[in-house]
Parts: C-alpha cells; structure tokens; sequence
C-alpha cells in the first residue's frame, strides 16, 4: 500500500508540474534591429539621444530637439531632419514624418521612397523635395527637382513637378 501511495503521488505530482510547465508564459524572441541608414552629417543636434557620423540607425523612433541631421539611407536616397522633429523609420524606402522639416535627394535607385504625414504620403519619382509637417498635423510639400505624387485621404493622387508645392490641411 505505501508504494501504491507514493506511484499515485508521483504521478500526481508529475501532471501537476507539466501543467505548470505549460502554463508558464512563452519566451519572447528578441528582435535584431534592422538597420536602414546611417548618419551623415551634424550641424548643432540637440536631443535626447547622440547621433556620430557615420552610426547605424534601426528602424523605430528618432527624435532631435535642434539641430541638422543627415541620413544615409542603404538604398541611396539622402534625408536631412530638421529640428525639432520626430520621425519613425519603417525601412530603408519608408519613414513617417510626424511634425518637423525634411529634404530628401533620392536617385533613380530609390524611386518609391515614401514620405507619411497625418496629412498624406509623398511619393518620390526620383527627384529632391522638402516636408514640413506642423504641430497641428498640416504639411507643405515643395518639390525642388524631378517630380512627386502626394497621395492624400479621400482624394486622388496629386502630381507635383519642380518648381512646385502644395500645403494641405489635416482635413485635406
């Protein structure tokens, strides 16, 4: 009888620990940060974060308080902020501008490079443009070189060409 206990116990106490095995929350795997520009050059950068030239950054968050920063993306496109600003990097041919200026120079090689604004998307032809986009969500486009589509909410494409700009709303 006392070994009949203890197997019943074991076995008891066996299920108990595979349960608990089971229920213990998963590992979560750790992300490698994808890497799709690197600092160019630094005029005057004020924020919460260094930047050197010639620093990886990831796809996230970038934030400067003042300041130039120039970013050499991997696909060959060129993007200097002006601060403040912030701006999320999503990939090598994408980034959301949520308020702050930018210019970009992007070559043939990386037409498709897309600017997002809570106002709309700039989509470069392969041309040299600015954005700014204000504290209020608005923005103006100006295209200083070859051509770009703004692609609003609710709207159809618009196509500026050199020479040109378009301010819209955050209602458009």
């Amino acid at each position: 009888p006392a070994r009949r206990i203890l197997a019943h116990a074991a076995a008891v106490t066996a299920c108990l620990a595979f349960v608990w095995w089971i229920r213990q929350p998963a590992e979560q795997p750790k992300t490698t940060p994808v890497f799709v520009a690197v600092v160019g050059h630094l005029n005057g950068i004020t924020g919460p974060k260094n930047f050197q030239p010639g620093q990886a950054i990831a796809t996230g968050e970038l934030e400067i308080k003042g300041g130039l920063l120039e970013l050499k993306f991997f696909n060959a496109a060129t993007v200097t902020l002006q601060g403040p600003a912030r701006l999320e990097l999503r990939s090598m041919d994408r980034l959301v501008l949520h308020h702050g200026r930018l210019a970009a120079r992007v070559p043939e090689s990386a037409i498709g490079f897309t600017v997002e604004t809570p106002a709309g998307k700039i989509i470069d032809l392969g041309t040299e443009f600015g954005v700014n986009v204000r504290a209020d969500g608005s923005m103006e486009t100006h295209v200083f070189e070859g051509e770009v589509d703004v692609a609003l909410p609710r709207q159809s494409t618009r196509r500026l060409t050199a020479g040109t700009a378009l301010n819209v709303s955050i209602a458009g």
